[in-house]
């Protein structure tokens, strides 16, 4: 029979956990704030001076959040493969250590060798597959970054030369 503890121990549990998750709490609180509120009061500072800029902003800023969750999403399901693939590797390691006298007597070990091998070329391809999709993003977000600086840049110039 499973016997339950005493109410106060639990209250007493409780509570701790409590105070030690308000902090965390206070903190996602006032960051969630923010984040609601600092892209408008940037969109109405900016929308007197270039309505040109604040659309730009306007359309742009929500898409990012959009791609940075399906490239997340993307990039999650593919670790997981990957974390399989070598677990899948291991595995296969253990088992032909524990059975390499077996292996022997059969004559079997250039057969064993190659399915390692092959093993392991489909971890290396996958951890480079991983690898470079990463570089890939990294440097699209790093491209548009610097093109939309200098293309902000270029649309200021563009609409304050009428402003003279």
């Amino acid at each position: 029979m499973v016997t339950r503890p005493p109410a106060g121990e639990i209250a007493a549990l409780v509570v701790d956990q409590v105070e030690t998750i308000d902090p965390f709490l206070v903190r996602y609180q006032i960051a969630r704030f923010r984040m609601a509120v600092v892209p408008v009061a940037i969109l109405v500072a900016i929308l007197p001076v270039s309505w040109a800029v604040a659309l730009m902003l306007a359309i742009t800023g929500p898409v990012i959040p959009v791609f940075m969750a399906l490239i997340g999403a993307t990039a999650r399901e593919r670790n997981r493969r990957q974390l399989d693939e070598a677990g899948n590797l291991t595995g296969l390691l253990l088992d032909r250590l524990r059975g390499l006298a077996t292996i022997r007597l059969l004559g079997a070990e250039e057969r064993v060798a190659a399915a390692i091998e092959a093993s392991g070329e489909r971890v290396r391809r996958s951890a480079m597959d991983v690898l470079f999709r990463r570089l890939f993003v990294i440097r699209c977000a790093r491209i548009l970054c610097d093109r939309r600086r200098r293309d902000g840049r270029a649309i200021y110039r563009l609409l304050s030369v009428g402003m003279d």
